[in-house]
């Protein structure tokens, strides 16, 4: 019977475990409070103004000044980075930050749509 337990334990433990994913790409701070994750896929967003930060999100670790571009001279800008999510794929959100590592931007930056 304990060897069931234990096979039910581990199953459950791999389930969640597999729910992590990990995502890079650029780390956008458009405005305040407002964070966002743009990987190949998705924008995934990691805050968004009027809302809490997801767990793990502070302090954004491992992006120093020299990684951190900022076009407009203010706080806010873009990085290359890469975190290790729990994600929700339906809305596009990340409500769990398990582990980030930050990269060296390339100075082109995202590609941001053109309107019309």
């Amino acid at each position: 019977m304990r060897s069931v337990w234990l096979v039910l334990a581990i199953a459950v433990m791999s389930a969640f475990a597999d729910a992590a994913e990990r995502r890079c790409g650029w780390l956008r701070n458009p405005g305040p409070a407002n964070w966002v994750l743009e990987d190949r896929d998705a924008p995934w967003d990691l805050r968004t103004q009027g809302r809490p930060f997801a767990p793990g999100m502070l302090p954004v670790t491992g992006m120093t000044d020299r990684d951190w571009v900022r076009p407009l001279g203010g706080p806010y800008g873009y990085g290359c980075a890469c975190r290790t999510v729990d994600a929700d794929p339906a809305a596009r959100r990340v409500p769990r930050i398990r582990a980030a590592t930050a990269h060296r931007a390339l100075r082109g930056g995202p590609i941001v749509a053109a309107a019309g």
